[in-house]
């Protein structure tokens, strides 16, 4: 799943979203009375309103938004996840981000807790600290928690460099490079906008970036891995020539998933075709097999995207079989491809610094 900036085109989208959740979850906590105010309040004049401001995001699986998360200063102002996707950590990857970003400008963050989101407010740090009354039709009155979270940046869980490099041959040059994978600082934003800014980078990954892709965008990136739950989400850089060059990520999927994990990488174009990003996903599964429960990971290149295989293909990836006509990419419906690995699989130890 994405978790994407909103644009006014997404709006009818969102509206049933946010009315569908509404009309389905609310009439079993509510009466009429509020579930009826809930969908005035989230019109389709207020969610454009939402989207102009430019802090509104939604959660997009595959070609589906299944979410949505805004936010007004410090203040939460709405999550919203449709019934079907509830129970399978969607709101929980919508708060990451949402706190990753006022967590740049503020200390805490603020929201008002209706009554079936409350409990899973609580498990998240939110504490109450006052309540609010909305005075409703036929003496009905629609009270609610004010809660609040103390934010700060997540102390490392794991050290700087999590895979120790693996010595790369430079065919171009003759030269030999070093690839090592390690977690995000917020000075790395610079090196990834340079290799992300890039068409042909972008047409192998799914679409949702944007173009041209700038410094601030990565420092907005950076800033939601670094906040992610990391049992959860494994995002890291890739490194070569002492700079950024890519990123790579396992995220782990839910419900009866959850001991699976998506893989997804990409690198600038003046290092493809040297081997780094075969050590690089070796160093992540690595990793991830050895510091969580995640048993299986799998990749959906595209199929056009031979190099993106053979990385794969050399990391000890099998491959499962061919998804048609599984996305539209560029306007062309096209095929993908399925690799897995499991842990019981992996043939290599990457030594640890």
């Amino acid at each position: 799943m994405e978790y994407i900036k909103a644009t006014a085109d997404m709006a009818d989208e969102v509206f049933n979203v946010l009315h569908t959740t509404i009309k389905t979850v609310y009439p079993k906590y509510y009466p009429k009375e509020v579930a009826d105010f809930f969908c005035r309040h989230h019109s389709r004049e207020h969610i454009l309103k939402g989207i102009a401001s430019g802090h509104m995001n939604v959660l997009v699986n595959g070609d589906m938004i299944v979410g949505t998360g805004c936010f007004d200063g410090n203040h939460i102002t709405g999550v919203y996840v449709l019934p079907d996707y509830q129970k399978q950590g969607c709101g929980s990857r919508i708060m990451d981000f949402l706190e990753a970003e006022i967590a740049q400008k503020h200390g805490s963050s603020l929201l008002d807790a209706s009554l079936p989101a409350a409990c899973f407010y609580e498990r998240r740090g939110y504490k109450s600290v006052g309540h609010g009354v909305y005075e409703l039709e036929n003496d009905i009155k629609l009270v609610y928690e004010i809660m609040e979270k103390e934010l700060s940046r997540k102390s490392d869980a794991f050290s700087d460099c999590c895979g120790a490099g693996e010595r790369m041959k430079n065919h171009k040059e003759g030269a030999e490079m070093t690839c090592r994978i390690r977690k995000w600082k917020p000075e790395d934003a610079k090196d990834l906008a340079a290799a992300l800014s890039n068409r042909k980078v972008l047409d192998n990954l799914r679409d949702g970036l944007p173009y041209p892709y700038t410094e601030k965008d990565g420092e907005y990136y950076i800033s939601s891995m670094l906040s992610a739950d990391e049992d959860e989400t494994f995002a890291f850089a890739v490194t070569a020539d002492n700079k950024v060059i890519g990123s790579i990520g396992v995220f782990r999927q839910g419900n009866i998933h959850r001991q699976t994990g998506e893989l997804g990488y990409y690198i600038g174009e003046e290092y493809w075709g040297r081997g780094i990003m075969t050590g690089a996903v070796k160093q992540i599964c690595d990793y991830v097999f050895e510091k969580s429960d995640i048993i299986r990971i799998y990749a959906e290149p595209f199929a056009y995207n031979e190099a993106s295989c053979r990385v794969l293909e050399k990391a000890g990836f099998r491959y499962e079989g061919t998804l048609r006509s599984n996305a539209v990419k560029n306007g062309k419906v096209v095929d993908m491809k399925m690799y897995s690995l499991l842990k019981t699989e992996r043939s290599w130890t990457t030594q640890r610094l």
